[in-house]
């Protein structure tokens, strides 16, 4: 019997065909999402960030606004690797800074993490 194929979907941010994970002002965090290939998360990171449904990415889209302020895309893929649910993240990156996504004060509101957030250490890029 095949095992079924248990598709995720991640968000990207679009710059003429380049599929990339981050804004400019962190390329060196940058991850490229071409299809048919690999992407393998950073070290000291939770992961490639995904969601588990469709539906989850496109309220994670609504819910921030990233519609008409940036050009994105969906993409399909396929999850390799053990998949981990971070309990808590930063609401976001700045000053050049990754690291800063990782540190969070406990009671902060930034730091929900949107629902069907799953991470893992690399995806095949299906399109």
């Amino acid at each position: 019997m095949k095992k079924k194929i248990r598709y995720k979907y991640k968000v990207v941010r679009l710059y003429g065909n380049i599929r990339s994970s981050i804004t400019p002002s962190l390329l060196e965090y940058n991850i490229e999402y071409k299809k048919g290939e690999c992407a393998k998360s950073l070290d000291k990171t939770y992961g490639i960030f995904c969601f588990k449904r469709l539906k989850d990415v496109k309220n994670f889209i609504r819910r921030n606004c990233l519609i008409n302020l940036i050009q994105i895309d969906i993409i399909k893929v396929i999850p390799i690797g053990k998949g981990f649910c971070p309990k808590k993240i930063a609401g976001y990156a700045i000053k050049n800074n990754l690291d800063n996504f990782y540190e969070f004060e406990e009671d902060s509101p930034a730091c929900f993490v949107p629902e069907g957030t799953i991470c893992y250490p690399e995806v095949f890029v299906v399109d």
